[in-house]
């Protein structure tokens, strides 16, 4: 945790087992925020940082890495699973305490949300993955970005990073491959 704008840092949390590596973090006020890692596992602050509750969600294995947290107050929120076969979506509406599962997305790995509102939402992966839900619960798939300069054929367009600029407009990137080897893509 920095209190001087990230000059200082004091170590607040450490993982208990050398396996286990942080994902995303998402803080929705200055004292309760979330932390995403593996195992199943995500960490809850509700003293801003001081100290951290882990919280495993349901079905999860020891391959599930949760890479993106969206929270839009204390209470809901949503995060984004994933390991080497599959992704899956969760959705809590109490903080953390139960969680649903929202999508169930085999054969691709999914590696980020963004929300612009509470029912609308975007999930990006490999492969152009593209998944959206317009009521925050039901998931469709959606149709994955275009090349890019449109001269250039991208043989991969994986996702890595989704957000929402306005209410209607998302930006993604991420990378593609051409025959000069990998590129960076924006969508």
């Amino acid at each position: 945790k920095s209190t001087d704008g990230g000059i200082t840092w004091v170590e607040k949390f450490q993982m208990d087992t050398v396996a286990y590596k942080a994902g995303d973090v998402c803080f929705v006020n200055s004292t309760t925020g979330f932390v995403g890692g593996n195992y199943g596992k995500v960490l809850k602050t509700t003293d801003g940082g001081e100290t951290w509750q882990k919280i495993t969600l349901p079905d999860s294995t020891a391959d599930d890495y949760n890479r993106s947290i969206h929270f839009f107050d204390p209470n809901l929120g949503y995060v984004l699973s994933n390991n080497n076969k599959s992704s899956k979506i969760y959705k809590t509406t109490d903080g953390g305490s139960t969680w649903i599962v929202t999508a169930a997305i085999t054969g691709t790995y999914m590696y980020s949300l963004d929300f612009s509102s509470p029912k609308t939402g975007i999930a990006v992966g490999t492969s152009g993955s593209l998944y959206y839900t317009t009521d925050g619960t039901t998931w469709n798939i959606g149709t994955g970005p275009t090349n890019w300069p449109p001269l250039i054929s991208y043989s991969r367009t994986d996702q890595w990073s989704v957000k929402f600029i306005s209410p209607t407009t998302a930006v993604s990137c991420g990378w593609g491959s051409i025959a000069a080897g990998f590129q960076p893509t924006i969508f």
